[in-house]
């Protein structure tokens, strides 16, 4: 923990001191606002470097990705809407993903650019499903892919 906070600068050499651990660590039970505050830069700009969740530790980009699993595994099963902290987790998270996107344009200029094997798998794709009844997956797929292109690239 001391090498990822030095590296992070939240102690230098100069200081000749260890940060405390309550100083870069914050515990997951008091992330209840963890996506209205920017996920994992959020928790970066309040200078924490860990999260610990039940004894497990994990860099803030770890966690986020952590979180969007749970959230994704939420939106993909049956929840029940009338629990109050499952949807605000969804909701808090799907307006922070919102808040993650390109301006059009240049999700525009992205997938002008896409390589053209992928525009060709994706053209394929959506074929084959289109076939089984599901509609616009083109268009869902390659947003998919300028997200992953934009996270790639930051």
């Amino acid at each position: 923990m001391l090498e990822v906070a030095a590296r992070s600068g939240s102690i230098t050499s100069s200081e000749g001191k260890h940060p405390l651990p309550h100083e870069v660590m914050i515990e997951a039970g008091r992330l209840q606002k963890f996506w209205v505050e920017g996920g994992a830069q959020g928790l970066e700009r309040s200078g924490y470097l860990f999260v610990d969740r039940d004894g497990d530790f994990f860099i803030p980009e770890d966690y986020e990705r952590y979180c969007q699993e749970a959230v994704n595994e939420a939106l993909a099963t049956l929840y029940d809407p009338s629990d109050a902290q499952v949807m605000y987790e969804i909701q808090t998270y799907l307006a922070w993903t919102e808040s993650q996107r390109l301006p059009a344009e240049e999700e525009q200029a992205l997938l002008n650019n896409l390589p053209r094997p992928l525009v060709q798998w994706v053209r394929a794709l959506g074929k084959s499903v289109v076939r089984v009844g599901i509609k616009r997956v083109t268009t869902v797929v390659l947003k998919a892919c300028s997200s992953v292109v934009r996270v790639g690239s930051a």
